[in-house]
């Protein structure tokens, strides 16, 4: 009877214990990659034994499928056992550096940490070997076994590889930490050398190729049409070039059943890394962002960018159009899927303001009534009307006009290359000018050596960083300029009926040939300046260059 006693009472705590665990799941790990009960243990197979937590880690996604996590199991499960536990909790760390992620910022780490706070765990913690816990010496002591052991002094660590509780003073464990920090820090180095010299030859080097790409032959890697892939990736760069946004995109493969780079639904997130990777245009970039725990990418200019190292799938002037809506959503605003589709173009004549586009619609009123109204003289219209209008001279004008706008962008492509040129050479006699001011100024006199030598310094690097991003742009005319290219970027807007486009493609065909509608109230007209070229993102560049 007391042995049954104990039994139910073993039971009920595990039952607490387990539910208290699952919680801290749900808290800590936003995305499981194994079933639950991959984790947690749900049945005791002798309640004799104390319950423990295991923790299992692997580097990288290379790791996944040689059975680490089946080595480190078995290794920890033999051990428990010798020592009267069972592994209660599987906290398994995948393709998570200790190098460059300190033990408790790792999210198993952290249920780790919680879990053995937990009044009802009287359990031990078992790894597979030091270097699971730490690669940085300190940093698995200082942040999880000493609070743990001040708060739960009975709490014992185990390590599978030899005998006896880990202790992190003792000397042997000491020398094999230093040990596989020198490792870390040998390979980190080998690594750095072995990019840096493949990245001074202009090629990639060895890492996971982006999706939509298989290994090919002498460095070049190949597209993959094999099972779709390149043709998704062409399809999220052509939806995006028309205006919809990374959640319609996404929405819409995953309407159609189609798996992401990972085998799950799309988000927001990975369309925009796929439209932000340049190595889909056929371009190598390296050190693309800010730091490893910062993912914001930095500016052109700032990072490896190598032209031409292999073939894309997506045409250079479809990674044009995609710029080209991106500039667009930076100036009129991210949400291109409006009823307004001349928001932020239409003037009014006669106070000479932007007219807002307004939805006047009553609470009570079955029907819509939009309208662009001027804030000023309160004069209004219904968009219905003004969008009629605008369109029917839009695509009459474009039709009547096709042969002119393909010649006249090609002159202003051509007289936008000169200009860049020409403010190429002007930054390099700035440079010079700058670096003679640097080695003539008398430092003594003046007392602030440091101070200037640094301020020279900055203004040299900006000017290179402009420079580049001339040379960056030069690129893309040559490419534009390729009559193939142009023509093909002209008939993707020549070729479109009106009434075929969605409203976001309407929008996003309006910002591209609108420059402004001034809307006389009086005479109930529009007078529409219609822009020179499509390529409104390079017009700025080639405004800003003639300076």
């Amino acid at each position: 009877m007391n042995m049954n006693n104990k039994s139910k009472g073993i039971e009920s705590n595990q039952h607490v214990l387990t539910t208290k665990i699952k919680e801290i799941i749900a808290q800590t790990v936003h995305n499981l990659m194994h079933p639950l009960d991959f984790y947690l243990v749900s049945e005791i197979e002798n309640p004799l034994l104390k319950p423990a937590i295991g923790y299992i880690r692997y580097s990288s996604l290379k790791q996944k499928d040689k059975y680490s996590v089946d080595i480190q199991k078995q290794e920890i499960l033999q051990r428990a056992k010798e020592e009267g536990y069972y592994i209660l909790l599987w906290c398994v760390d995948e393709a998570v550096s200790a190098t460059h992620n300190r033990a408790i910022d790792r999210p198993w780490m952290q249920v780790l940490y919680q879990t053995a706070l937990l009044d009802e765990f009287q359990g031990a913690i078992f790894f597979y070997d030091d270097s699971r816990i730490s690669r940085q010496t300190s940093d698995f002591v200082l942040q999880v076994y000493k609070p743990l052991v001040m708060l739960r002094p009975y709490l014992k660590f185990y390590c599978s590889d030899y005998s006896g509780v880990w202790d992190p003073d003792d000397v042997l464990t000491q020398i094999r930490s230093l040990i596989n920090s020198h490792k870390s820090e040998e390979l980190r180095n080998k690594t750095l050398a072995y990019q840096s010299t493949i990245l001074k030859l202009e090629q990639r080097p060895a890492s996971h190729l982006p999706y939509g790409y298989i290994k090919g032959t002498e460095n070049k890697p190949k597209i993959d049409v094999s099972n779709g892939q390149a043709y998704v990736v062409f399809l999220i760069y052509y939806l995006s070039s028309w205006g919809y946004s990374n959640k319609v995109i996404a929405k819409f493969l995953n309407a159609c059943k189609i798996r992401s780079p990972k085998g799950t639904d799309w988000t927001q997130g990975t369309i925009d890394k796929i439209l932000h990777n340049y190595f889909y245009l056929g371009h190598t970039s390296w050190n693309v962002r800010e730091s490893r725990n910062n993912s914001k990418r930095k500016p052109i200019g700032q990072f490896e960018l190598f032209p031409g190292t292999h073939t894309g799938i997506v045409p250079h002037y479809l990674g044009v159009l995609v710029d080209q809506i991106r500039n667009f959503k930076s100036t009129y605003g991210q949400k291109m899927e409006t009823p307004f589709l001349l928001k932020d173009l239409l003037k009014c004549v006669q106070c000479d303001c932007v007219l807002e586009a307004k939805n006047t619609t009553s609470g009570k009123s079955n029907s819509s009534r939009r309208v662009y109204r001027c804030n000023s003289c309160k004069e209004f219209i219904v968009i219905d009307t003004i969008h009629e209008i605008t369109f029917q001279q839009l695509f009459s004008y474009l039709s009547i006009n096709h042969k002119q706008m393909f010649e006249g962008s090609k002159k202003l492509l051509n007289k936008w290359k000169e200009n860049l040129k020409k403010q190429s050479k002007e930054i390099d006699k700035d440079k010079e000018y700058v670096i003679f001011l640097e080695r003539t100024l008398d430092y003594e006199l003046i007392g602030h050596e440091q101070e200037l030598k640094q301020e020279a310094n900055l203004m040299l690097s900006e000017l290179q960083s402009i420079q580049e991003k001339i040379l960056h742009l030069e690129e893309q005319i040559d490419i534009l300029l390729e009559d193939e290219n142009l023509e093909t970027l002209f008939n993707n807007f020549f070729e479109c009926k009106h009434e075929a486009l969605s409203q976001t493609e309407l929008r996003c065909f309006t910002l591209h040939f609108i420059k402004e509608i001034k809307y006389d109230f009086k005479t109930k007209k529009p007078a529409i300046e219609f822009s020179k070229t499509p390529f409104l993102t390079l017009e700025g560049w080639g405004k800003l260059t003639t300076n």
